[in-house]
C-alpha cells in the first residue's frame, strides 16, 4: 500500500493541502482516520479547480491494510441534490487524475450535513445519486457535522 498517499501529495499543489476538515458551520474530526493521509481543500486558490464545480475537501488515507478516497461536501439543512452530487463527482474526477495507476482503494463519497432529521426521502435520494471513481459506483455516505470522518470511512468497507 505504500506510496498511495505520497503519490497524491506529490500531484496536488502544496498550498491546497490542509490538516483539518472544517468549514465555518461544519467540521469532521479526523480522530481515528488513517494517520497516513492527505486532505485537499478545493477552495484554496492554488488549485485551478477553484472556479469550477467542486466539493469542499478530498480525503485520501491509507493504513497497511487498506486505502480510502473520499470526496467530502459539507451542507447545511437544505441542498440541491443534483448540484451536490455534481460537486462530489468533480472531487472524484480530480482524485482520478492524482491517484496512482492501478491503485486499490475503498471509495467513499461523503455528505456532511447539519440536518437534524434525515428522513426516508433523503435516504432514498442518497442511493439514487451515486458517484463514480475508476469503476466504483457508490451511494453517498451521510454523516452529521461533528461526527468523526472515520465513521463515514467505515461504511466504505
Amino acid at each position: 500500500m505504500s506510496g498511495f498517499v505520497a503519490s497524491v501529495t506529490a500531484a496536488v499543489e502544496q498550498g491546497a493541502i490542509v490538516t483539518s476538515c472544517e468549514q465555518p458551520d461544519c467540521r469532521l474530526p479526523l480522530d481515528d482516520a488513517p494517520v497516513h493521509r492527505v486532505l485537499v481543500d478545493f477552495d484554496r486558490t492554488e488549485l485551478e479547480r477553484n472556479k469550477q464545480t467542486r466539493p469542499d475537501f478530498l480525503f485520501v488515507g491509507e493504513t497497511e491494510a487498506a486505502a480510502w478516497v473520499a470526496p467530502i461536501e459539507m451542507k447545511g439543512t437544505r441542498w440541491n441534490w443534483e448540484w451536490m452530487r455534481g460537486q462530489l463527482q468533480a472531487g472524484a474526477d480530480a482524485a482520478d487524475g492524482w491517484l496512482p495507476t492501478g491503485a486499490s482503494f475503498l471509495f467513499c463519497p461523503v455528505l456532511a450535513h447539519r440536518a437534524k432529521s434525515f428522513g426516508k426521502n433523503r435516504r432514498r435520494l442518497l442511493r439514487e445519486w451515486p458517484v463514480t471513481l475508476r469503476g466504483q459506483v457508490r451511494s453517498l455516505v451521510a454523516i452529521e457535522c461533528g461526527r468523526p470522518l472515520a465513521e463515514a470511512l467505515a461504511q466504505a468497507e
